[in-house]
């Protein structure tokens, strides 16, 4: 213990920031009511679509930005608006800010007919195809490999659940002996081994999001080809020049599917709605702090991570290079079988490691 003579000041900075925090409350406040006293009135000005907004200036959208209006389902718990722009963020309307149902309708009529005027019907309908995918695409895939990583870990976690268990991670691990004929399950169970909760729960979160709007706009076949030989073609590429002897973790598959949204994202920018898509510059500044991250953070294997990348680009710039936009998601038959073998020597893996580790214990 060190002890000090000197008057303690730990009050100060408590009370400095109680100051400020007083402070900007009570000018969110009196924003609020100023609001509440102005008509708050959504507008077009010219080509100008402005909407106002509570705590910051108003949404100024011109009309040639806008490239989708999607409205939530009429069974939908909340009743909302989202506009998407080209290579700009999607805004969310919702029902609450308008006094009447008849209001919010009208709003979402006159932004739909505005957002039409300059499309073509080819694009139209894929919107709309897009849209009615996204409210009955049931995710089953997603659904099964995120819950094969959280019962997964919990199978091999230790008692304190703070990581996985010595024994799982040295028999489900990707080594350098992995390429022999006895040690290839590896690929599988380190794609689907993570090492504590922080490490899973930032997978399956990133997975979730991504897989999803890569299956809306490439289908579910792609999606797991993306997912299943991103990760297999990380693994190699650790395998060939990592230093880490023991390596787990599905990065290299999820960062695959980046890089596919990435490059379609960037290709098609006025193709897919906005709930599905975003701009080029996003997802670029995301792969930029994940680089960074690899980088500085020591353990992070960052030759898988590239790995991965560099593949789910290459697949998804062949599949737009060779392939008319309205013919996007249809599968071909290679494509269907390699899904499908890939899936079940996945799981085939998955379950030898199974047995080796149920085995030892």
């Amino acid at each position: 213990m060190f002890e000090t003579s000197e008057p303690r000041s730990t009050n100060l900075p408590i009370f400095t920031v109680s100051v400020v925090y007083a402070f900007v409350l009570m000018l969110l406040l009196s924003k609020q009511h100023k609001n509440k006293i102005t008509p708050q009135v959504i507008s077009v000005d010219g080509n100008v679509l402005i909407i106002p907004r509570v705590f910051s200036k108003s949404h100024h959208i011109y009309l040639h930005e806008i490239k989708s209006v999607e409205k939530s389902k009429p069974c939908a718990k909340n009743l909302f608006v989202l506009i998407g722009r080209y290579n700009k963020s999607t805004i969310f309307i919702d029902r609450l800010g308008f006094s009447t149902a008849k209001d919010f309708e009208n709003f979402a009529a006159l932004v739909a007919q505005l957002a039409s005027k300059n499309q073509t019907d080819e694009y139209l309908q894929r919107i709309a195809s897009i849209t009615a995918r996204n409210n009955l695409k049931s995710q089953f895939a997603i659904i099964i490999i995120s819950l094969t990583w959280l019962a997964l870990y919990a199978l091999v976690c230790t008692t304190g659940i703070d990581k996985i268990s010595d024994s799982a991670i040295t028999k489900g691990a990707l080594t350098k002996d992995t390429l022999k004929l006895d040690e290839l399950y590896r690929l599988a169970s380190s794609f689907f081994l993570h090492l504590n909760p922080i490490h899973l729960g930032l997978n399956v979160m990133t997975f979730s999001i991504i897989s999803r709007n890569i299956e809306l706009m490439l289908g579910r076949v792609r999606m797991v080809n993306i997912l299943f030989l991103s990760a297999v073609t990380g693994s190699l590429l650790s395998w060939a020049f990592s230093s880490y002897s023991l390596v787990i973790g599905a990065s290299g598959g999820i960062l695959g599917l980046l890089g596919a949204y990435f490059v379609i994202c960037v290709r098609y920018p006025r193709s897919f709605p906005g709930s599905v898509s975003t701009s080029g510059r996003a997802i670029s500044l995301v792969l930029i702090l994940q680089l960074c991250s690899d980088l500085t953070i020591p353990g992070v294997d960052i030759f898988s991570h590239i790995g991965g990348l560099v593949f789910g680009i290459t697949y998804a710039y062949l599949i737009s290079r060779f392939r008319t936009l309205v013919s996007f998601d249809s599968v071909s038959p290679i494509e269907f079988r390699v899904s499908a073998t890939a899936s079940c020597l996945y799981l085939g893996g998955l379950i030898y490691f199974l047995a080796l580790y149920i085995t030892a214990l």
